[in-house]
């Protein structure tokens, strides 16, 4: 692994890591649907979810990286630029019955979303609100339909380990989007802005 590819794991794998394996404990037999696939994070829990033997349903607002993602692994995709409301596509991909798990890294334009996505007794795990953090939210949600919903944080030196161990012997491997030269940095908070990438980006220190 050269060093490139290892500095997508302290921060993007390390966090996928704690949300999938520590937080809502996913297990081989459950659907998951990620949020944003296309980011550093979401790349890595595509990768960790499939690790793990789970079905992955993953979303993400351009068709390109829908197809990157299905060549990591995913088995359903869908564009919620051109799918808004993809709750209901997610109902028909899992038999009316919705996910497991949501990993959400996107924040309050999809949470609706992510929370009609869930079968009751699910659970949602957020990790990132690049699409704003404030919005209203009906209490009813939780009243109908028992939904644990969670926050991420508190990772640990072991969490870090055993997300290594994965590393070693599983073959995890983070996906790096573009690499940029430190004197680039503009140009890569440019190209993070327009989410023109699909994995980490990466900047060379000399």
């Amino acid at each position: 692994m050269g060093f490139e590819e290892a500095a997508t794991l302290p921060l993007a794998g390390h966090t996928a890591w704690h949300c999938l394996v520590e937080r809502v404990k996913l297990q081989p037999w459950e659907d998951v649907l990620i949020n944003a696939v296309g980011s550093g994070v979401g790349s890595f829990g595509l990768l960790m979810a499939k690790g793990i033997g789970a079905r992955a349903i993953v979303t993400a607002g351009s068709d390109w990286k829908l197809e990157k993602a299905k060549e990591l692994g995913a088995d359903e995709a869908v564009n919620y630029t051109t799918t808004p409301k993809f709750s209901q596509r997610v109902k028909e991909l899992t038999d009316s019955r919705g996910v497991d798990v949501v990993f959400d890294c996107v924040g309050a334009t999809v949470w609706d979303e992510s929370c009609a996505s869930l079968k009751p007794g699910g659970r949602l795990v957020i990790t990132g609100t690049t699409a704003g953090s404030q919005l209203p939210f009906n209490l009813s949600v939780l009243q109908s339909r028992p939904l644990t919903l969670m926050g991420s944080g508190a990772r640990s030196r072991r969490s870090f380990a055993a997300m290594m161990h994965m590393v070693h012997y599983g073959g995890l491997r983070g996906v790096v989007g573009k690499t940029f030269d430190l004197a680039d940095t503009a140009k890569a908070h440019e190209v993070m802005a327009g989410r023109d990438f699909f994995g980490k980006l990466v900047l060379r220190v000399p």
